[in-house]
């Protein structure tokens, strides 16, 4: 019984989290501004909503908000290598000169943001077990097994050394 308790808690953590993120992302998606700022001040929105409407209490709430904060970095670290990767392929063969130029500066604009982003996004990669995370590759850092998280879920441990830290990859 205190087994299925167990399962049915985080299951309801698990919604809570998902309901939340959702709800940061519409705060988000109404605002005229979309800096790093403007992602944070939603998240705060967000969970301060949630707060004041008893969905959960201020400890789950900043928990959630770090958990949020973290995805949402690595998210845009791997806009990055999107960014960096389209850049590459806009060399003058394939686009004509004067929509080249006016793409590498749209394109090194916005990867000067990213890269801003990304270098706060390395120290939200670690990851311990019990924590929840958005769907990713998650590498044990003690024996380098890799765990696929498909959905939204909590950290386990890892099946093969019982380690309890990992490196989110995607």
């Amino acid at each position: 019984m205190k087994a299925e308790q167990e399962t049915e808690k985080k299951r309801i953590e698990i919604g809570l989290y998902e309901k939340f993120a959702a709800r940061a992302k519409d705060i988000m998606d109404e605002a005229k501004d979309k800096t790093s700022e403007a992602v944070e001040i939603a998240i705060e929105k967000a969970k301060e909503e949630m707060i004041e409407a008893g969905e959960f209490g201020r400890d789950q709430g900043e928990k959630f908000k770090a958990f949020l904060e973290r995805d949402t970095k690595i998210a845009r670290e791997n806009l990055v290598k999107v960014g960096q990767s389209a850049m590459e392929m806009l060399n003058p063969g394939r686009v004509s000169a004067g929509v080249q130029n006016a793409l590498v500066s749209i394109l090194d604009h916005l990867g000067e943001k990213f890269e801003d982003w990304s270098k706060k996004v390395e120290s939200g990669l670690d990851y311990k077990a019990g924590e929840l995370t958005s769907p990713g590759t998650l590498v044990c850092k003690k024996c380098k097994n890799e765990i696929r998280m498909k959905v939204t879920g909590h950290v386990p441990v890892c099946p093969k050394c019982n380690a309890t830290e990992f490196h989110k990859t995607y």
